[in-house]
This record gives C-alpha cells, sequence and structure tokens, in this order.
C-alpha cells in the first residue's frame, strides 16, 4: 500500500471524559472523547496525524467495547486539519456541552505551524468549529520539544496554557501562562518567566540560547513577529 491505513495505536491524543448526551438523566452516564493523535513518527512509512473523533459511550477505553458503545467522526481537512499534542478542555455553557481543543502539531505545512490554533468541538452535533481569537496566543506548538509540550486546564471561564520553558531547551526557565476568554475569544499573557523568553509586544526574544539544543528557534522566533491574530 502508498498511503496509510487507520490505527488506534496512537501517540498525543487527547481523552476528555464529559457528560453524557443531552436528554440522558441517568447520572452515572458519561462519555469518553478521544480526538486525533499520532501514529509512530515521521521516519516511518506507517506514520500518520488523524483528524477524527472517537466517543465511547459510559468506556474509559475502547478494549472490550460492544459496536454500539462506539462512535467515530471524520471530518474534511479544510474543517478540522489532522493534529496530535493538542491540549482538550470540557466547557459547560448552560446546556451545551463543548471541548475547547488549543494548539496541537499537524502535517508539516499545516496551520499548527503559523498560529496556535483554538477548535470547538460541539458535543450535540460533533460539529469541529475552528474559532477566530484576539490578543497575545501561545507560541506555535512546534516550537516546542517533546518533553516541554504545553499543558491546559479550565479555570473558570478561562483555559490556562502553561508554557513549560524555552524553545526547545532543556533550561529548566520557569513557566509563562497564557489565559484564553472563552466568552471574549481573547488571548492574554498571565505570567513571564524569569529569566527565559521576553515578550514585548512586538516580538520574541530567547535570552537563553548560547548552548542550548536549537539556538536557531530564538531566531526564528524573533523573526515570526507580533503573536496577534485576528
Amino acid at each position: 500500500m502508498n498511503t496509510p491505513v487507520w490505527s488506534f495505536e496512537r501517540f498525543g491524543q487527547s481523552k476528555t471524559r464529559v457528560g453524557a448526551p443531552r436528554g440522558d438523566t441517568d447520572p452515572s452516564h458519561y462519555r469518553t472523547i478521544l480526538i486525533g493523535g499520532e501514529h509512530e513518527d515521521s521516519y516511518d512509512p506507517d506514520f500518520w496525524i488523524y483528524n477524527d473523533v472517537v466517543v465511547l459511550h459510559n468506556r474509559d477505553s475502547p478494549l472490550g467495547a460492544k459496536p454500539e458503545e462506539i462512535e467515530i467522526y471524520g471530518y474534511p481537512k479544510a474543517d478540522f486539519p489532522p493534529v496530535c499534542w493538542h491540549t482538550a478542555s470540557y466547557y459547560v455553557d448552560g446546556p451545551k456541552q463543548y471541548i475547547y481543543l488549543v494548539g496541537g502539531e499537524g502535517h508539516t505545512g499545516h496551520s499548527y505551524d503559523l498560529t496556535c490554533v483554538v477548535n470547538r468541538l460541539d458535543l450535540d452535533s460533533f460539529k469541529m468549529e475552528r474559532i477566530e481569537t484576539t490578543g497575545y496566543a501561545p507560541p506555535p506548538q512546534s516550537f516546542f520539544s517533546y518533553r516541554r509540550k504545553p499543558k491546559g486546564r479550565l479555570v473558570g471561564q478561562n483555559i490556562v496554557i502553561e508554557w513549560a520553558g524555552s524553545l526547545n531547551t532543556d533550561d529548566g526557565v520557569g513557566p509563562t501562562r497564557y489565559a484564553f476568554r472563552i466568552p471574549s475569544r481573547e488571548w492574554r499573557i498571565v505570567r513571564l518567566p524569569e529569566g527565559g523568553p521576553r515578550y514585548d509586544g512586538r516580538n520574541m526574544r530567547n535570552q537563553n540560547a548560547v548552548g542550548t539544543e536549537r539556538p536557531s528557534c530564538a531566531r526564528a522566533w524573533a523573526a515570526f513577529g507580533p503573536l496577534r491574530f485576528n
């Protein structure tokens, strides 16, 4: 075969436990939502990054599941480009349930390399929608090493993304936190690290580039310009 086949052996797939479908009043019922992920790595002929959503009803694992306990949703690449190593945050807004996907990595040349993409999954219709944002977003995830992927958590109506160090380095620089305000769709910087890359509202420069694994990233980021997009 000349193209990869579908595989569920993946890395970088998000797993989020959410409430039961609307109308299901049994308090013991829930769903587990698995999104995207990559099979193998780019050196492998079977490497692929996926853009599907797998729903498990009242289960945490697909192992041993019955057909009626699993749903799989596929999407056109234009609507939801393949992604892995993203963050996934469960958000309830009245009767509506959503998962917000922030950042991630995709195939070379896709939008994940250029901006911090925010996608929203509607847990009623399972429509995937890209959210246009304002403010100062985290850097594209392609700037991070494997060991320093950002982590996200929901705090009230904010998704807080913690960037755990400088660009592709192991120098132990403290975290920078970015907050995405869901109602206004605006990014803000919560805290800057001591001695790490500095954001002055115009560009980013890496203060610790000398002697790191990939000092070229400092130049790449500085050339990238402001992280403001609409």
